[in-house]
Protein backbone atom coordinates (compact mmCIF):
# COMPACT_ATOMS: atom_id res chain seq x y z
CA UNK A 1 0.00 0.00 0.00
CA UNK A 2 2.80 2.37 1.38
CA UNK A 3 4.92 1.52 -2.01
CA UNK A 4 1.61 2.13 -4.65
CA UNK A 5 0.91 5.54 -2.36
CA UNK A 6 4.79 6.85 -3.33
CA UNK A 7 4.40 5.67 -6.70
CA UNK A 8 1.62 8.01 -7.28
CA UNK A 9 3.18 11.17 -5.53
CA UNK A 10 6.18 10.55 -7.95
CA UNK A 11 3.86 10.07 -11.12
CA UNK A 12 1.79 13.18 -9.62
CA UNK A 13 4.95 15.21 -9.24
CA UNK A 14 5.62 14.67 -13.03
CA UNK A 15 2.60 15.37 -14.34
CA UNK A 16 2.66 18.97 -12.34
CA UNK A 17 6.24 19.78 -13.30
CA UNK A 18 5.55 19.16 -17.51
CA UNK A 19 2.75 21.26 -17.16
CA UNK A 20 4.67 23.90 -15.77
CA UNK A 21 4.06 23.60 -12.44
CA UNK A 22 6.59 23.45 -9.67
CA UNK A 23 6.65 24.39 -6.15
CA UNK A 24 2.90 25.75 -6.07
CA UNK A 25 3.99 28.27 -8.56
CA UNK A 26 3.12 28.53 -12.45
CA UNK A 27 5.54 28.46 -14.98
CA UNK A 28 5.09 32.03 -16.78
CA UNK A 29 6.60 33.63 -19.61
CA UNK A 30 10.83 35.11 -19.42
CA UNK A 31 11.06 37.72 -17.89
CA UNK A 32 11.22 41.03 -20.59
CA UNK A 33 14.68 42.14 -21.37
CA UNK A 34 15.19 46.28 -19.97
CA UNK A 35 14.03 49.17 -21.93
CA UNK A 36 17.21 50.65 -23.47
CA UNK A 37 16.88 54.26 -22.33
CA UNK A 38 16.91 57.21 -24.81
CA UNK A 39 20.02 58.71 -26.10
CA UNK A 40 20.62 62.11 -27.93
CA UNK A 41 23.23 61.75 -30.40
CA UNK A 42 23.46 65.48 -31.47
CA UNK A 43 22.06 68.49 -30.30
CA UNK A 44 23.59 71.72 -31.26
CA UNK A 45 22.34 75.59 -32.97
CA UNK A 46 23.32 76.78 -36.61
CA UNK A 47 24.51 79.27 -36.54
CA UNK A 48 25.18 79.44 -32.63
CA UNK A 49 24.71 83.39 -32.80
CA UNK A 50 22.69 85.62 -34.80
CA UNK A 51 21.04 88.81 -35.20
CA UNK A 52 17.70 90.01 -34.05
CA UNK A 53 15.13 89.09 -36.16
CA UNK A 54 17.44 86.07 -37.80
CA UNK A 55 16.54 82.09 -37.70
CA UNK A 56 18.64 79.81 -36.05
CA UNK A 57 18.40 75.79 -37.23
CA UNK A 58 18.50 73.31 -33.73
CA UNK A 59 19.68 70.72 -34.91
CA UNK A 60 19.00 67.32 -32.63
CA UNK A 61 18.84 62.89 -32.99
CA UNK A 62 17.25 60.97 -30.57
CA UNK A 63 17.43 57.25 -30.41
CA UNK A 64 15.19 54.67 -28.15
CA UNK A 65 12.56 57.46 -27.57
CA UNK A 66 8.95 58.06 -27.95
CA UNK A 67 8.83 61.42 -27.72
CA UNK A 68 10.24 64.21 -28.07
CA UNK A 69 9.84 68.07 -27.00
CA UNK A 70 11.85 71.25 -27.08
CA UNK A 71 11.53 74.08 -24.62
CA UNK A 72 10.76 76.43 -25.10
CA UNK A 73 8.65 75.54 -27.76
CA UNK A 74 9.35 74.92 -31.01
CA UNK A 75 6.86 73.37 -34.38
CA UNK A 76 7.51 70.24 -35.72
CA UNK A 77 10.01 68.17 -33.16
CA UNK A 78 9.78 64.99 -33.30
CA UNK A 79 11.70 61.58 -32.02
CA UNK A 80 13.95 61.39 -35.37
CA UNK A 81 17.30 59.78 -35.90
CA UNK A 82 18.86 63.37 -37.29
CA UNK A 83 16.11 66.81 -38.25
CA UNK A 84 16.68 70.25 -38.11
CA UNK A 85 14.25 72.79 -36.99
CA UNK A 86 14.04 76.73 -37.31
CA UNK A 87 13.44 79.13 -34.25
CA UNK A 88 13.82 83.14 -34.29
CA UNK A 89 14.38 83.58 -30.86
CA UNK A 90 14.29 87.43 -29.96
CA UNK A 91 16.87 87.87 -27.25
CA UNK A 92 19.81 85.04 -26.00
CA UNK A 93 17.93 81.60 -25.41
CA UNK A 94 18.68 78.50 -24.15
CA UNK A 95 16.64 75.51 -25.24
CA UNK A 96 16.28 72.20 -23.69
CA UNK A 97 15.99 68.82 -25.74
CA UNK A 98 13.77 66.43 -23.34
CA UNK A 99 13.89 63.08 -24.95
CA UNK A 100 11.13 60.55 -23.03
CA UNK A 101 10.85 56.52 -24.08
CA UNK A 102 10.29 53.19 -21.94
CA UNK A 103 13.64 53.18 -20.55
CA UNK A 104 13.39 56.41 -19.22
CA UNK A 105 13.70 60.38 -19.71
CA UNK A 106 16.87 62.27 -20.78
CA UNK A 107 17.81 65.98 -21.50
CA UNK A 108 20.23 68.22 -22.89
CA UNK A 109 20.46 71.83 -23.57
CA UNK A 110 21.93 74.65 -25.79
CA UNK A 111 22.17 78.39 -25.96
CA UNK A 112 21.64 80.62 -28.98
CA UNK A 113 22.93 84.28 -28.42
CA UNK A 114 21.12 86.89 -30.20
CA UNK A 115 23.23 90.04 -30.62
CA UNK A 116 23.51 92.96 -32.67
CA UNK A 117 27.05 92.62 -33.38
CA UNK A 118 27.62 88.79 -34.72
CA UNK A 119 30.14 90.15 -36.73
CA UNK A 120 33.07 92.72 -36.85
CA UNK A 121 33.44 95.59 -38.78
CA UNK A 122 36.02 98.08 -39.58
CA UNK A 123 36.00 101.06 -37.16
CA UNK A 124 32.93 103.37 -36.29
CA UNK A 125 31.09 101.04 -38.61
CA UNK A 126 28.07 99.13 -37.93
CA UNK A 127 29.05 95.23 -38.63
CA UNK A 128 26.42 93.50 -40.60
CA UNK A 129 24.97 90.12 -39.16
CA UNK A 130 25.83 86.60 -41.46
CA UNK A 131 22.90 85.78 -44.14
CA UNK A 132 24.52 82.07 -44.03
CA UNK A 133 23.29 78.91 -42.19
CA UNK A 134 25.48 76.31 -42.93
CA UNK A 135 25.26 72.42 -40.98
CA UNK A 136 25.60 69.14 -41.27
CA UNK A 137 23.46 66.40 -39.82
CA UNK A 138 26.52 64.18 -38.69
CA UNK A 139 29.95 66.02 -37.73
CA UNK A 140 31.64 62.42 -37.42
CA UNK A 141 30.98 59.95 -40.19
CA UNK A 142 32.61 56.25 -41.48
CA UNK A 143 34.66 56.44 -44.48
CA UNK A 144 31.99 56.27 -47.16
CA UNK A 145 28.88 57.13 -45.18
CA UNK A 146 26.16 60.03 -46.44
CA UNK A 147 26.34 63.11 -44.60
CA UNK A 148 23.62 65.40 -45.26
CA UNK A 149 24.59 69.72 -45.89
CA UNK A 150 22.03 71.65 -45.17
CA UNK A 151 22.16 75.08 -45.60
CA UNK A 152 20.25 78.74 -46.04
CA UNK A 153 21.61 81.86 -47.74
CA UNK A 154 18.83 83.89 -48.10
CA UNK A 155 18.14 86.01 -51.19
CA UNK A 156 21.78 85.04 -52.58
CA UNK A 157 21.98 84.82 -56.57
CA UNK A 158 24.38 82.63 -56.60
CA UNK A 159 25.42 79.30 -54.20
CA UNK A 160 28.35 76.89 -54.19
CA UNK A 161 29.53 73.98 -51.92
CA UNK A 162 33.21 72.82 -52.25
CA UNK A 163 34.39 69.74 -53.07
CA UNK A 164 30.72 68.54 -53.84
CA UNK A 165 29.90 65.77 -56.61
CA UNK A 166 27.63 66.81 -59.33
CA UNK A 167 27.58 70.10 -61.06
CA UNK A 168 24.29 71.00 -61.20
CA UNK A 169 23.50 74.69 -60.07
CA UNK A 170 22.36 74.67 -55.94
CA UNK A 171 19.45 76.79 -55.13
CA UNK A 172 19.92 79.52 -52.42
CA UNK A 173 18.19 77.04 -49.65
CA UNK A 174 18.56 73.14 -49.93
CA UNK A 175 20.46 70.21 -48.76
CA UNK A 176 22.92 68.01 -50.75
CA UNK A 177 24.23 64.57 -49.67
CA UNK A 178 28.02 63.67 -49.94
CA UNK A 179 29.49 60.77 -48.81
CA UNK A 180 33.32 61.64 -47.85
CA UNK A 181 36.45 59.21 -47.94
CA UNK A 182 38.31 61.43 -45.46
CA UNK A 183 37.95 64.09 -42.83
CA UNK A 184 36.29 66.95 -45.05
CA UNK A 185 36.17 70.78 -44.52
CA UNK A 186 33.19 72.20 -46.84
CA UNK A 187 33.18 75.72 -48.24
CA UNK A 188 29.90 77.35 -48.43
CA UNK A 189 30.19 80.45 -50.87
CA UNK A 190 27.23 82.54 -51.69
CA UNK A 191 27.27 85.90 -53.82
CA UNK A 192 24.51 88.36 -52.92
CA UNK A 193 23.97 91.68 -54.67
CA UNK A 194 26.09 94.52 -54.98
CA UNK A 195 28.67 91.80 -55.46
CA UNK A 196 28.94 91.08 -51.47
CA UNK A 197 29.95 87.34 -50.91
CA UNK A 198 29.78 85.42 -47.55
CA UNK A 199 31.30 82.42 -46.80
CA UNK A 200 30.65 79.36 -43.81
CA UNK A 201 32.50 76.27 -43.47
CA UNK A 202 31.58 73.05 -41.93
CA UNK A 203 34.21 70.04 -41.28
CA UNK A 204 32.89 66.36 -41.20
CA UNK A 205 35.25 63.91 -39.77
CA UNK A 206 35.75 60.74 -41.20
CA UNK A 207 37.06 58.14 -38.30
Amino acid sequence: MARDLKLSIIILAGLLSAAGCSNNKVAGKPAAAPKAPPRITQFYPSPEAIAPGETVLLCYGVENADQVQMAPPVDNVKPVLSRCVPAKPKQTTTYTLTATGAGGTLAATVTVTVSGRVKTGREGEQPKPSSLSFFADHKIVKPGQPVTLCYQAGEASKVEITPRTGGVPLPANGCITERPANTTKFLLSAEFAGGRRETQQVEVRVE
